[in-house]
């Protein structure tokens, strides 16, 4: 909003996500900004029908061996452009559940073997609003569940880290030493090595 705001002399058109794949924030700000006269077009992408065996949608970038910035910033792109490449899958050692952090640093924490799921794991396999794979980890699998403050995937990310047995993370910014303590202890106590 505050970029429309800014550069409201130069936009003659918004395309908004609001439907299910976003958080109401979009729907909120979409609201917001035709009331402050922007031309918005409201979108939603509403493929709805979810899967019914999660652990059966191709995802290699999220099982990939890659470190995981690196998958968390392929699959990020592949809004943009299709992922055409060979990765090696490997057996989780540990998870990260959630969105893309504000900070890619806690990302760093993770070893290579790390699996990606959540909203992020839903972007690779094109089904952002699919709450059947994006409530999805592999049993067994030590996880973090990460959102960022105040998002409304807190809620979800609270009540799967409890039901799983995985580490519950709601941080914004840049991670502090409590955050990256919370982490290191939960990864170093809980993935075998």
């Amino acid at each position: 909003m505050d970029n429309a705001i800014f550069l409201k002399d130069r936009i003659e058109l918004i395309i908004a996500s609001t439907g299910a794949e976003k958080c109401e924030g979009g729907r909120y700000a979409a609201f917001i900004l035709e009331k402050l006269d922007f031309n918005v077009i409201q979108s939603r992408n509403d493929y709805l029908e979810y899967t019914d065996d999660p652990s059966e949608i191709d995802v290699p970038i999220s099982r990939s061996d890659l470190p995981l910035v690196e998958k968390v910033e392929k699959i990020m792109s592949t809004v943009l452009d299709d992922f055409a490449g060979k990765l090696n899958a490997v057996e989780p050692t540990c998870g990260l559940w959630g969105v893309p952090p504000h900070d890619f640093e806690i990302l760093r924490m993770f070893p290579d073997a790390t699996h990606v799921y959540g909203w992020t794991r839903c972007v690779e396999a094109g089904r952002p609003a699919d709450i059947n794979l994006e409530c999805f980890v592999d049993p067994g699998v030590p996880t973090v569940f990460y959102t960022q403050s105040f998002c409304a995937k807190s809620q979800l990310a609270k009540y799967l880290a409890e039901k799983h047995g995985g580490l519950f993370i709601d941080a914004d910014g840049p991670i502090g030493t409590g955050v990256r303590a919370r982490i290191e202890a939960f990864l170093k106590l809980s993935v075998a090595k």
